[in-house]
């Protein structure tokens, strides 16, 4: 079994760009509310992965690598 851990940011998109190299059975994804709700992530990952399930959630925080999102911004 080979994983790929992918993150989306609002400036650059989907990283690693390549990912469209990678066949995928099985793609799970994870994300706040507000980035999953107009379904715009889901319809860029059916593109990037036609012939994998999708199986997604949404979560209060986000953790990629050794960085954690919570959307709380310090002041």
């Amino acid at each position: 079994m080979d994983t790929v851990s992918l993150a989306w940011g609002e400036s650059d998109g989907w990283q690693p760009q390549a990912i469209g190299q990678v066949r995928s059975d099985l793609v799970l994804y994870f994300g706040s509310r507000a980035m999953l709700a107009d379904g715009d992530r889901y319809r860029e990952l059916r593109l990037m992965f036609p012939n994998a399930r999708l199986m997604g959630c949404t979560t209060g925080g986000q953790i990629h690598g050794d960085e954690l999102d919570d959307g709380l911004n310090a002041i």
